[in-house]
């Protein structure tokens, strides 16, 4: 019972924080970006650091390679909709994307690795 309303919590969590992010890509808050002192190329790999981890709690932690491509998905989606919305889309913002959600995938990879390592299993 307990397991299960937190793992609710968690996916809850997740798109949560998939959607703020997605509303400050998407909307009209350049000015916060403008007096951040964090280069948008930093910001952007942060912001698919976080989306890519997300979307492997709503997936329950099974599909780690369609997790990283759906990410990028949706960092490609996000710089078209900028050009849609009066922002500025880039190449560069999109490969900082891509380099946030490699780092996840690597990290999370490897923390499963390391999990079924300690608890002697090989294959889920």
């Amino acid at each position: 019972m307990v397991s299960s309303l937190l793992r609710l919590l968690a996916k809850v969590l997740a798109l949560v924080l998939i959607l703020t992010l997605a509303a400050l890509m998407l909307g009209p808050f350049q000015v916060i970006e403008q007096a951040s002192e964090v280069p948008d190329y930093i910001a952007h790999a942060e912001a698919f650091f976080l989306i890519t981890i997300c979307l492997f709690v709503l997936f329950d932690g099974r599909v780690l390679l369609l997790t990283g491509v759906l990410a990028a998905v949706l960092g490609g989606a996000v710089e078209v909709v900028q050009s849609r919305v009066g922002r500025d889309p880039s190449w560069s913002d999109f490969l900082a994307d891509i380099v946030g959600i490699a780092v996840a995938v690597l990290l999370l990879a490897i923390l499963g690795a390391l999990i079924r390592s300690l608890s002697g299993q090989e294959h889920r």
